[in-house]
């Protein structure tokens, strides 16, 4: 098997975890459990979240790998454990994958979009990033009518 490759967000390099891709999640437990993974070179049991599909405990790795958002890691299963593989990604990839924001204009002509509409966007925007910054333990409601001019609630668990 050549490996699942996995891109690197900087919320996974700040919080030590590696969110596991769909398609190996079928080789996870179905519960919070300990998982044998083999992380440069030396066998490893991390815990695995089966909620929000992520393994814990790569914050060692990602610093003696000098991690940045958009470098790679390759997971392979080999034989009963998991290997993980970190790839350097070059800068002149990362500038390449990053859109400015004039280039992001030229594409994207938003002159013609209702402000009332890019509010809403600007909202739903704001509500992912409580979600993922939350950890699972906030929760985001959007009121039923704007009476009070309340856009979000946040609630948590």
């Amino acid at each position: 098997m050549a490996g699942t490759r996995r891109n690197l967000i900087a919320k996974e390099i700040e919080l030590g975890f590696l969110y596991i891709p769909k398609e190996v999640r079928k080789s996870f437990p179905k519960r919070n459990d300990k998982v044998l993974f083999l992380v440069g070179g030396r066998a490893r049991s991390l815990s695995y979240n089966s909620k929000y599909n992520r393994v814990w405990g790569l914050t060692e790795f990602y610093r003696k790998n000098g991690a940045t958002p958009n470098d790679v890691v390759v997971l392979t299963e080999k034989e009963g454990a998991w290997e993980l593989k970190y790839e350097k990604v070059d800068e002149l990839s990362k500038q390449r994958a990053e859109m400015t924001s004039q280039e992001a204009e030229e594409i994207l002509d938003m002159s013609e979009v209702p402000s009332a509409v890019k509010g809403q966007i600007v909202e739903q925007r704001i509500a992912e990033i409580i979600l993922l910054y939350g950890q699972g333990l906030l929760n985001v409601y959007k009121p039923l009518s704007d009476v009070e001019g309340i856009d979000l609630i946040v609630g948590v668990l």
